[in-house]
């Protein structure tokens, strides 16, 4: 096997992790139904981390990404850091018990380690994008509004604020999917 694949089976096990714990924290929420107070904001996020985590890894199946992979710290941030982020963000996203939960309430309490988790996914893409992909910065304004909002829902988590970025992640990402279709 070549160096390349085994960062493919890395990779897979990986996302496969994280696939896992969506599904399972989807499946814990659908089985409690009647005894969780659902948030539409929660759902909108868990979704948007599925569509990403789905989008990432179809998207960096190509072997072009592993090209620039020359030592530890570019294998960090090409292989590493975008899969780890998104398994903690699976890891908050859902409560270890579900009976009896309010997820409006439960996901303003961890809000600030969520943003933490989704503005470091979006400073790695952004980097990557600009460095890398050399896409023109026009390209990644909405990721910068994103990354903005983020950092200010880190430093001062507001309800509002995080149901207006929802609302605009949910715009953007019927926008992705509309244009893969």
């Amino acid at each position: 096997m070549s160096t390349q694949e085994y960062y493919h089976v890395f990779e897979s096990i990986i996302y496969a992790a994280i696939v896992t714990q969506l599904l399972s924290g989807w499946y814990r929420m659908f089985s409690n139904w009647d005894s969780i107070r659902l948030y539409w904001a929660h759902s909108a996020f868990t979704i948007i981390t599925f569509i990403l985590v789905v989008d990432r890894y179809f998207r960096f199946q190509s072997m072009e990404h592993f090209n620039g992979v020359v030592n530890t710290a570019t294998f960090i941030l090409y292989i590493v850091l975008a899969p780890a982020v998104f398994y903690i963000l699976t890891l908050l996203l859902f409560p270890t018990k579900m009976k009896g939960n309010d997820l409006k309430v439960f996901m303003l309490k961890r809000l600030r380690p969520c943003m933490i988790a989704t503005t470091i996914y979006g400073l790695d893409i952004t980097i990557r994008n600009l460095l890398i992909s050399e896409h023109s910065w026009t390209f990644e304004i909405p990721s910068f509004i994103n990354i903005s909002i983020g950092i200010i829902l880190i430093i001062k988590p507001n309800q509002k604020l995080f149901e207006f970025q929802m609302a605009a992640n949910i715009l953007i990402a019927s926008i992705m999917i509309w244009n893969t279709i």
